[in-house]
Parts: structure tokens; sequence; C-alpha cells
């Protein structure tokens, strides 16, 4: 796992390597954490190098926004986690969809917090979908799926590059505890809580801004199970 941390405080720099170092050990033995004091450099080293994660602290003289926004067009797998000292900073940051938010006093706390989530999305990314076709196997990972649909027998899977038939049901596909992040709009349709971008009154809309219609029988059920999981997100 490779890791980025930008800030402009030697000490505080210093720690939080140390920190995250230990931390992310845990669950990844080849973790390597690289340092950029006050983010100097940041445009050669995010060009340079894939970094999975990058801290950064909002607060420096080359602003935690404008290396944020670099490194989200150079790369949008990089995982952004803001760092603070002010608390109140974390809703400026929202339109970056930043993977988490570190508070300064509560470091540790919040690195405990940080590395449950980072382990959960590891655990969870190791879970396919596998299916049978005449001359080979087929494995989707769940957390590519965007939204399941079906059709007597069959469903069809969407992911945003492909789609994929298969003998099955959508009843069967629901039962199965590795799918316990899709919401159920209406009869024969299942979506991944991941690609959700918001839900308003009876239309569900993803990421990519398809729009699915919730039926009044299953809205008060699929509400109740967005904000389980949008609840999870801050456990």
């Amino acid at each position: 796992m490779e890791i980025l941390l930008c800030d402009d405080d030697e000490l505080f720099l210093s720690r939080l390597q140390t920190l995250v170092t230990e931390y992310f050990g845990r669950i990844d033995h080849q973790t390597n954490v690289y340092t950029l004091l006050g983010g100097k450099g940041y445009e050669k080293a995010l060009t340079e190098h894939f970094y999975h994660y990058l801290f950064l602290d909002i607060d420096m003289p080359i602003h935690g926004y404008t290396i944020a926004e670099f490194a989200q067009k150079n790369s949008e797998k990089t995982r952004i986690i803001f760092i603070t000292s002010h608390s109140n900073l974390v809703f400026d940051t929202f339109h970056f969809s930043p993977y988490y938010f570190i508070r300064k006093e509560c470091l540790d706390e919040d690195l405990t917090k940080l590395i449950e989530k980072v382990h959960k999305s590891i655990v969870s990314s190791e879970a396919v979908y596998t299916f049978l076709k005449p001359t080979k196997v087929l494995r989707v990972n769940i957390n590519e799926i965007m939204f399941i649909e079906s059709y007597r027998n069959y469903i069809t899977i969407r992911t945003e590059k492909a789609k994929y038939q298969d003998r099955n049901t959508i009843q069967a596909v629901m039962e199965d505890p590795k799918f316990r992040r899709f919401l159920v709009p209406i009869k024969g349709m299942m979506v991944n809580y991941d690609y959700v971008d918001n839900i308003y009154h009876d239309e569900l809309t993803l990421k990519n801004h398809n729009v699915f219609h919730i039926s009044r029988t299953r809205k008060t059920e699929l509400m109740k199970k967005y904000m389980m999981l949008l609840g999870e997100e801050d456990e």
C-alpha cells in the first residue's frame, strides 16, 4: 500500500508518519509511507507515483484543496483524507468526496476508525459473484456492480464498463450476504448503495446519472436500509 502525507508542521508530520506506518502496517505489511513538508513538489510526486491514500492538511501555504483537486484529476483511485485542527472545515471538503476526515486533536481515535473502514473496504473488495459460462468461469467483483435487474429466470449484471447475464433469480441474489449493501427500489432490481448519488421523492439516482423509480411499497424499507448503510460510514 502506497501512502503520501502532506502537512506543513514538521513535528506533526513525523508523528503522523510513525502512526500511519504502524496502523496501516497491521493490514498490509508492504505499506510504504512518504511525506511532503508543506506539500512542496506535490505535482511531481502525484504524477510520477500512484498513492492509494493521500493525507492532506487543509491549512498549508499550498492549500490542501489545491492538491486535492490535482490529485483527483491525476487519479480517481487515490483516496483523499483531509487533516485539520478546525473541525468546522469538514463541510467545505464535501465536494471533493473525501474518503475520511481526521482531526489533529483526535489523531489516534480517528486513525483507529479510519483503519477499521479501510479493513472493511479490503474485505468487501474480495467479494465476487461467480457464474459459469460454456467455456469459462466468470468472476465479477461485487464492489464494481452498479445494479442488477432480472427477467424471468435470468439476471443482468451491470458494471460501469460491462454487462453480464446469468441464469439466476433476483431473490437468490438478495439472500446472499455478499449483497447486503444493495437496495431494492422495485421488484426485480437491486442497486449498489456505493453507486447511489441521491434519493429524491420516488427516484433513486446513481452517480452515472441513471435514474430508477422507487415503488411505493418498497420505499419505507429502502430508506430504512439506506440510512443504516449511511450510518455505517460514520462509525
